[in-house]
């Protein structure tokens, strides 16, 4: 009720807030940018922070907080779908997913950009939001940062910020919503999407077009996850039973299903005793030979097939997340992404005090919010790296068979399981990429040879991820085996009704105007902007590049070359300056320092050979169905349907 009694007076509070074109970046001031050939790959792209609340006068404990996010489009495309993006940890900023993911660059190993060739944003507009507040760029103007210690407290604030968002954002209110992430996001996403069904309930005018989730190796039930790690290591041969560390193995596992099991106490979110299974499994597998490097001592969480040193573990992989800060810490960069460089905090990929205070004294963990979301009609994919150890296939199947929905528990026996395969259009071939189960609104996938950070080392790959969503796949049976089998590829199209050129609007919109250095529409708070002759004019104005058919040449030779001359000096008289002076960022003469240090990557849940490391149960093959929406009920708390018992092992 307090959250829907900040949205009922959100009109009071609009005109604090910025405008779109106050967020503009300008992309000529961020490394690397320049040695794009091709233009059109450049996004189009606005970031900055955004009060969680707009009106300063407001005496809310809230007031002073505000969240980064750098929102990407791509040009001349006006995409029908927003992916609002999150990094895990808790803590860890979703700069991550901007800038190592599924963000359209990647940073070098001298912190410039370069463009991701499996970037997200080929599908669907996307924005990267670094919360809750002290997660990377998102910050208090207090000297003492107010931590959120709840996850209904996150969901609260990242409401206050969605809904600021969708007010300097007009256009993006009506286009579809996915909600989009890793890790601890598996926490986020449910409960950022109760609160919007919520919000939607009480608002009749501007209902969120909320439509999908999408969780990579998500951390959505703890106790369930922890005790998957036995069996998980297990079958990977990551541990065997004759080996003289697997009885403490044994005993973690024990003492976390006791506790889990125990009447005498009230259920928590997660238990220390199930915590402590993931580091047994570590030191039990820890390389201290004289002939192992330091550097590979440790198992990588993240990744089974790789090593780290220790007590690392997998905190220094991967490689290029060490790039990011040198990106953030070049000359012009901050400035550009309009933050203030004399007031703006150092960023660190996690932060451990969020980690530390988010202890979740009230909220459940989100598997218990999945059936009710489902019952909203709500696409719900789960997709995991299967090397993941961290928050492996194990787990997550585990979790959706004890989930009680649609009336049943767990997939159903009509639910539909498909091979998927990747076709690189480059050479023209296909390679496994993993395998769907599907039933109703909930998906799962798993993809092969990849890690707790799909998008990361499989980026064409996982973008399939996308597709199948979209149903924008080819299915075709497999000639040897009779499977049905679906096929994603590298293909850098948009959906079909995105491909459309973007239509100019009425020049007497109260929120858009067009830009013709970068060809696309920009927000605009109400000014008409003048072009270069300063006419301000509100009539049509005609695009500088005119043609002249060759068909024309031959007939009216002299016409045309008349008509050429005409038309070219008009052009010229037309065509704007590169960038309007009064919207470029000023370049700083400021520099900052930063120290890349172990102590900026934290080891949190948030990252190449192996096929599937489960058998899935039998499950029907057939032909795509309709999606009949059921009844749906609670997840049982019931102690039988509890995880894995020792004598299951």
């Amino acid at each position: 009720m307090h959250l829907l009694v900040h949205f009922l007076f959100l009109s009071q509070f609009v005109t604090a807030l910025l405008t779109a074109n106050d967020y503009s970046v300008a992309p000529e001031l961020l490394p690397g940018i320049s040695s794009i050939k091709d233009e059109s790959q450049i996004p189009i792209m606005f970031s900055g922070l955004i009060p969680l609340f707009s009106n300063s006068s407001m005496q809310d404990s809230n007031k002073d907080k505000d969240y980064f996010f750098w929102k990407f489009k791509k040009r001349d495309v006006n995409s029908k779908r927003l992916i609002i993006w999150f990094n895990g940890g808790p803590g860890c900023s979703s700069m991550d997913g901007a800038l190592a993911e599924t963000g359209p660059f990647r940073v070098d190993p001298t912190g410039k950009l370069y463009l991701n060739e499996g970037s997200w944003y080929n599908r669907a507009d996307m924005v990267f939001v670094d919360q809750p507040v002290g997660t990377g760029f998102s910050s208090s103007t207090q000297k003492k940062t107010n931590f959120d210690n709840d996850l209904e407290l996150v969901s609260e604030h990242f409401m206050s910020f969605l809904i600021n968002y969708f007010t300097i954002f007009p256009g993006d209110l009506e286009k579809e919503l996915l909600l989009a992430g890793e890790s601890y996001a598996g926490q986020y996403i449910p409960y950022f999407a109760k609160a919007i069904t919520k919000y939607n309930e009480g608002n009749n005018d501007k209902k969120l077009n909320l439509k999908a989730m999408l969780i990579g190796n998500g951390w959505i039930d703890p106790t369930t996850q922890s005790l998957s790690y036995v069996p998980f290591a297990l079958e990977n041969n990551i541990i065997n039973k004759e080996s003289s560390n697997f009885h403490r193995l044994l005993q973690a596992h024990e003492q976390c299903q006791n506790k889990i099991n125990s009447k005498k106490e009230k259920e928590q979110f997660s238990y220390p005793e199930c915590d402590r299974i993931i580091n047994a499994l570590l030191l039990s597998t820890r390389d201290n030979s004289p002939n192992t490097p330091a550097s590979k001592a440790c198992l990588n969480v993240y990744d089974f097939k790789l090593r780290d040193s220790y007590p690392a573990c997998g905190m220094n992989w991967p490689a290029d997340i060490a790039y990011i800060p040198k990106f953030f810490s070049k000359e012009g960069v901050l400035e550009a992404l309009n933050l203030d460089p004399s007031v703006t905090p150092k960023w660190g990929e996690c932060n451990d005090d969020v980690l530390k205070r988010l202890t979740n004294p009230t909220a459940k963990p989100s598997i218990h919010y999945l059936p009710e979301l489902l019952k909203t009609g709500i696409e719900i994919i789960l997709y995991n790296g299967a090397n993941d150890i961290i928050c492996n296939n194990i787990g997550v199947l585990d979790s959706i068979e004890k989930m009680q929905w649609g009336g049943s528990s767990g997939f159903t026996s009509a639910s539909e399981y498909y091979e998927w395969v990747y076709r690189d259009l480059n050479i023209n071939e296909d390679q496994k990429a993993g395998f769907i189960h599907y039933d109703k609104n909930l998906t799962f996938i798993s993809v092969y040879n990849a890690s707790h950070m799909v998008p990361n080392d499989r980026s064409l790959i996982s973008r399939g991820i996308l597709d199948i969503y979209m149903n924008n796949v080819i299915s075709e049976i497999d000639e040897n085996g009779g499977e049905t089998l679906i096929t994603t590829s590298d293909d850098n199209y948009s959906d079909d009704d995105d491909q459309k050129q973007v239509e100019k609007p009425d020049i007497n919109s109260d929120y858009y105007d067009y830009d013709y250095a970068y060809d696309y529409y920009y927000y605009n708070d109400g000014v008409l902007k003048s072009n270069e002759n300063g006419s301000g004019s509100e009539g049509p104005r005609s695009h500088p590049k005119a043609k002249i058919t060759l068909a024309l040449v031959f007939l009216l030779m002299i016409v045309a070359i008349l008509s050429t001359v005409v038309l070219q000096n008009r052009s010229q008289r037309r065509r704007p300056i590169l960038r309007d002076p009064n919207r470029r960022h000023p370049t700083s003469n400021k520099t900052v320092s930063w120290d890349v240090s172990d102590d900026d990557i934290d080891f949190a849940l948030d990252n190449d050979e192996v096929e599937l490391a489960i058998n899935p149960t039998e499950i029907s093959k057939n032909s795509s169905k309709s999606k009949t929406k059921n009844g749906y009920t609670a997840v049982s708390n019931d102690e039988d349907n509890n995880a894995l018992e020792l004598q299951d092992i």
